[in-house]
């Protein structure tokens, strides 16, 4: 007979007792950590991803690696769980990330793209604006300084005699032309950008000029190779050449000023302007010959033929057309300057004579006729004194030296290349290229970002 052993048994109770509080304990704990590690996991699930792209509820984060996280999205103070759309008035400001990672954001992508090689942690933050193209033509509406040209790109300018266009751009003031479309970049995209233009002049140069050999020392009117096209995109953006050798050129047969703009682009305001084509046909070049009625020429007419592939010239020898420059139809560059219809387009015109009436009028004779004066003193492109270049090459029979130039007194006319006139650069900017604030009025002008 087995003998019942009290001790035991009650040692197999509390035994059996310990397990299943063990058992419940451990439950416990990795059901907390079932739970927690839910909570981290759906959490950041939405801001990563194991594929190059990390998808964002309303944008994305592009990188090479995949040891990002975004831990967290501002508007301003605020933290949100996405990126502000496109359109929404909030605008990339900076990303501020771990382990030295850069940042840049993608505008044609609405992404941020992040360059690391190692894991990484980011902050996303954004601020108020607008697009400064967007901007414009959601007031355009509201305002009768800014109106389309009824050409075919359908461009929204601003006119008048002295409309609130002014932006701060390299620490100085310009202004804006306008929202140009269909404006082909270096890159061969075809977008709607914003076309500036300095509130004042560099000072007085030759377009180009040449020796006594060239065109009897006159110049070239090919923008492509032309003197003043090198200055503005090399001096100009800060790098010296040694074919302008510090001075910048101001007369015939490649005379030189002692001087060169003390102005310069700053690299800040480099990285804003878009690298474009520029058309370089003549308004005075019909259809391949020497139009000479080219006075009585309307704006659209100018228009048209500053984008047709005919150039500046229609002559073929003798003293003053003995270069044997290749002249081309458009330039891709940085730094141009204005045409002769930007000039016309900028006119409200006025009571006597109204906006629709300038724009048909002649661009030399008529511009310049007392009678029709609503249309140069309501236009805020005219000069305020003298004379400045514009970026069209003039055609003539008998010459190849002649470039148009916008004068004080109305017209539009032409002169050769190596004498000096006012220089006022103008420049394309990025689409990216918002408005942070200001008024566009001269004393409050619009800021950029």
């Amino acid at each position: 007979m087995k003998v019942f052993n009290k001790e035991k048994a009650l040692r197999q109770i509390k035994l059996k007792q310990n397990k299943n509080t063990y058992i419940k304990k451990i439950s416990i704990v990795i059901s907390c950590f079932i739970l927690l590690f839910a909570i981290i996991y759906f959490t950041f699930a939405k801001f990563e991803s194991n594929s190059p792209e990390y998808t964002l509820i309303n944008g994305k984060v592009v990188s090479g690696s995949k040891d990002v996280n975004v831990i967290a999205i501002y508007k301003g103070t605020e933290q949100v769980n996405e990126i502000p759309a496109r359109g929404s008035g909030w605008l990339f400001d900076r990303a501020e990330c771990t382990n030295g990672a850069t940042a840049e954001w993608n505008f044609d992508k609405w992404a941020i793209l992040i360059s690391t090689t190692t894991k990484t942690k980011c902050s996303l933050y954004f601020k108020q604006g607008q697009i400064a193209v967007d901007y414009l033509n959601s007031i355009a509406s509201t305002t009768d300084s800014l109106l389309t040209d009824g050409t075919t790109d359908n461009n929204l300018r601003y006119v008048g005699a002295n409309p609130n266009n002014y932006v701060s751009f390299n620490n100085e003031l310009w202004r804006i032309i306008g929202v140009m479309n269909n404006i082909e970049t270096e890159s061969g995209q075809v977008q709607s950008l914003l076309k500036i233009i300095r509130a004042e002049s560099l000072g007085e140069y030759s377009w180009d000029t040449s020796t006594s050999g060239v065109n009897d020392r006159t110049g070239v009117n090919e923008w492509s190779q032309a003197d003043l096209m090198q200055e503005l995109n090399n001096d100009y953006l800060g790098n010296v050449t040694i074919g302008t050798d510090g001075n910048w050129y101001s007369g015939y047969n490649n005379a030189k000023a002692n001087a060169k703009p003390t102005s310069t682009i700053s690299n800040a305001a480099q990285n804003q302007i878009e690298s474009v084509k520029w058309n370089l046909g003549s308004p005075s070049n019909n259809a391949g010959s020497f139009d000479s009625n080219w006075q009585s020429i309307s704006a659209s007419t100018a228009y048209i033929r500053e984008r047709s592939n005919y150039t500046g010239k229609v002559c073929t020898g003798g003293t003053y057309c003995n270069d044997t420059v290749t002249r081309t139809s458009s330039w891709t560059g940085k730094v141009g300057l204005f045409y002769p219809s930007d000039y016309l387009y900028a006119t409200a015109g006025g009571n006597a004579t109204n906006r629709q009436t300038c724009l048909g009028l002649g661009i030399n004779t008529d511009w310049s006729n007392s009678s029709y004066a609503n249309c140069k003193d309501n236009d805020w492109l005219k000069p305020a004194s003298g004379y400045t270049w514009t970026l069209s090459p003039f055609a003539y029979s008998s010459y190849a030296y002649y470039v148009f130039y916008v004068f004080s007194g109305g017209n539009v006319n032409n002169y050769t290349a190596g004498r000096v006139r006012g220089v006022v650069p103008v420049v394309f900017l990025k689409s990216s290229i918002s408005i942070t604030g200001g008024t566009g009025t001269q004393s409050n002008p619009y800021t950029m970002g």
